[in-house]
């Protein structure tokens, strides 16, 4: 409780108008009861939720959290990602959180910005990052495993081995492209569409609890395919495999892009 209440005390809170902000903070983050406890007294996710506090209740502007959660096991991790989701969205308060897990930037950013060697390269929500990257190099720290090269004209790609596929998005001369692993769909049976339907191989499955992953031999190279786990394919199996127009976006080919606009400028405003 006076770990929590220290802030108040620096700024001259009186005794009792700390001490109950303090304990009310310990009951928003769910430590009702522990005020009279010692550090040495608390687990580590305890330990968090009493920094987290003690941030919290001299109300910043801004909360900065320098990877608060590496240190907590997998479902701990989750519940204080949760707490502080919640805290935000009751208090407002605009937080940074500085982290290397691009699965914890994900579930908890509304905004992301990414670093390399201190230069930042790209800014935008997490579908952003996930299905529009800038680079091949961010589209790979973000899990994409899958690119080739192509000659694009309009909507048409000419793969270098003559296979043609169709892109959502207009496109113009030598273009590296990425799909994701988790869009490519993979169907035991040919589907009734003509744009982007493929015969392929399965090489090899691994079944990753949430999902079934796939390598396949297909007419261009090797390719991953994650899909549902009970969709179940065998190794030498023949299937076909459809990569959806919309889910084929190009990457800037060669050295890193250029950094990013900040606050990008909006109409009437920037």
């Amino acid at each position: 409780g006076e770990n929590v209440a220290f802030g108040l005390k620096m700024r001259g809170i009186p005794r009792a108008e700390r001490e109950a902000a303090a304990w009310r903070m310990l009951e928003r983050v769910q430590l009702a009861g522990f005020a009279q406890r010692r550090p040495s007294q608390l687990s580590g996710g305890q330990a968090q939720r009493v920094a987290l506090a003690r941030a919290l209740v001299i109300r910043p502007k801004v909360l900065l959290l320098d990877e608060p959660l590496s240190a907590l096991d997998a479902n701990l991790r989750q519940e204080m990602q949760a707490l502080i989701l919640e805290l935000q969205a009751e208090t407002g308060v605009t937080t940074v959180l500085v982290t290397h897990d691009q699965a914890e930037a994900t579930a908890m950013a509304q905004r992301i910005g990414l670093m390399f060697e201190g230069q930042l390269h790209q800014v935008g929500s997490p579908v952003e990052f996930y299905q529009q990257p800038r680079s091949e190099r961010i589209a790979r720290f973000f899990g994409g495993v899958n690119f080739f090269d192509a000659q694009a004209e309009g909507h048409q790609l000419r793969l270098n081995n003559g296979i043609r596929l169709k892109s959502a998005v207009p496109l113009q001369g030598q273009v590296r492209l990425t799909v994701r692993p988790e869009q490519v769909q993979v169907l035991p049976q040919p589907p009734g569409l003509a744009d982007n339907v493929f015969l392929a191989q399965v090489m090899a499955e691994r079944f990753a609890g949430t999902q079934r992953r796939l390598t396949l031999q297909t007419p261009w190279g090797s390719l991953q395919a994650w899909v549902a786990p009970h969709q179940m394919f065998a190794p030498g199996q023949a299937v076909w495999i459809h990569l959806p127009p919309e889910a084929l976006w190009p990457v800037e080919i060669g050295g890193d892009p250029s950094p990013p606009a900040l606050f990008p400028k909006e109409e009437g405003r920037v």
